[in-house]
């Protein structure tokens, strides 16, 4: 009755993660045709400042070769 029990908990995992990490991510035009990142651009249009966004709700900078935060120009 455990060997059951343990298999159940196991395919029951499996499903949870591929339904976890199947979703959630949609493609933009940035990204290749059959890879797509979800990230989107942001700017600030009184500064001109560019940032990146994630499909979980993180944002950074986008940043120059320099290091530098990129601008829109």
């Amino acid at each position: 009755m455990k060997d059951v029990r343990d298999i159940f908990i196991i395919i029951a995992c499996f499903f949870i993660c591929s339904i976890l990490l199947g979703s959630g991510c949609s493609k933009d035009n940035t990204d290749a045709e059959e890879k797509r990142s979800g990230l989107t651009l942001y700017t600030d249009y009184k500064t001109g400042l560019q940032y990146i966004g994630n499909p979980m709700g993180g944002i950074t900078p986008r940043l120059t070769v320099d290091g530098k935060h990129m601008r829109k120009e």
